[in-house]
């Protein structure tokens, strides 16, 4: 939902990903305020990389990133806030 977003933004806009600072924010057009848009990603970071990144927040619904570019922007979409102790595999 959008308060698992506002999560994710507040603890990973700014964060280091593969060596870049990483802008987290979101998107404009997503009805119901879920929907993220990644931008900063440097070049050779993979949707995987990225989800795994987005995986410390909460579970991980939706990964994106411009394949064509080699990085720059991604879309993501969390699921649920991690809960401390718990653990949430892959998927």
């Amino acid at each position: 939902n959008a308060e698992h977003a506002e999560h994710a933004i507040k603890m990973l806009n700014g964060s280091i990903l593969g060596g870049a600072e990483i802008t987290v924010s979101r998107m404009p057009l997503s009805a119901d305020g879920t929907k993220l848009k990644v931008t900063g990603i440097p070049t050779g970071i993979e949707w995987q990389d990225l989800k795994d990144h987005f995986s410390q927040c909460g579970q991980v619904a939706f990964v994106k990133t411009d394949e064509q570019k080699g990085g720059g922007k991604g879309f993501f979409s969390p699921v649920r806030p991690m809960i401390p102790g718990s653990f949430l595999g892959g998927g």
